[in-house]
């Protein structure tokens, strides 16, 4: 569990093919980069496991819950390859934000682009064809 990269305030989460794939990621930039410092800074050395309590229940780090201004309820949200914990008022600003995105023409379009490659590389591996 980490800070989310993008500024949100939201905490994120995956398992270790997640973070595995940063580190993959991560490998691709210059050794010295800043940008990968600042990654490794505040996302690999910043994680931190979740703990499970007796009862089952799980407890987030303190540090974690103070940057995410996290108290009393929060708003879990799956995000496919990761999970996010938000504070429920930040996430409805983001839920509003994102759905301003999702219904602008140039995202549908983004989509509709990206879902035809995506069908065209399945009939291609249907067909045993090279993707």
């Amino acid at each position: 569990m980490w800070q989310a990269p993008d500024g949100s305030g939201a905490l994120e989460g995956g398992g270790e093919e997640l973070m595995e794939l940063y580190r993959e990621t991560l490998a691709e930039l210059p050794l010295q980069s800043p940008i990968r410092e600042a990654i490794v800074t505040c996302i690999i050395a910043a994680s931190a496991d979740l703990k499970i309590d007796d009862t089952g229940r799980v407890k987030l780090p303190e540090d974690l819950c103070e940057a995410a201004d996290l108290s009393g309820k929060i708003k879990f949200s799956g995000q496919m390859d990761s999970f996010r914990i938000w504070n429920p008022e930040r996430f409805s600003l983001h839920q509003m934000r994102m759905r301003s995105i999702v219904n602008a023409p140039e995202t549908l379009d983004a989509f509709a682009s990206a879902y035809n490659k995506v069908r065209q590389r399945r009939a291609a591996a249907g067909r045993g064809e090279a993707g």
